[in-house]
């Protein structure tokens, strides 16, 4: 046994010494880069102009779906506006003049946001 032992370490170190080490060649220093001057920069135009987009003509825009207010809350609101507007003419003014003015008013405003009285 003793023997094979001997036989397989002599083999080992054959092939470790049969491979030549080969010395990696040192790399040269490198030279340092020469500061190289900054390339000139270019103006930049301004970006052209966005034409609009034409609306799609085959469908109307769909109309927004109403709503109710109670008579109750449309009084309650034309009260307020009057008070308003008769506290801004330092109560001066005759108080009917003051309510047909801010019913006039409230019902214009429910008109341009589609409310209505049910």
């Amino acid at each position: 046994m003793a023997k094979s032992t001997a036989a397989k370490t002599t083999k080992k170190e054959s092939v470790k010494s049969a491979a030549p080490k080969t010395a990696k060649p040192k790399a040269a220093p490198k030279a340092k880069a020469a500061v190289a001057a900054p390339a000139p920069v270019k103006p930049v135009s301004p970006p052209a102009p966005v034409k609009p987009v034409a609306a799609p003509t085959a469908k109307a825009p769909a109309k927004a779906a109403s709503k109710f207010i109670s008579a109750q809350e449309r009084y309650h609101m034309i009260d307020e506006a009057a008070y308003y507007r008769a506290e801004k003419s330092g109560f001066q003014v005759d108080p009917h003049e003051n309510w047909i003015a801010a019913e006039k008013e409230i019902d214009e405003l429910m008109a341009k946001h589609n409310i209505k009285v049910g």
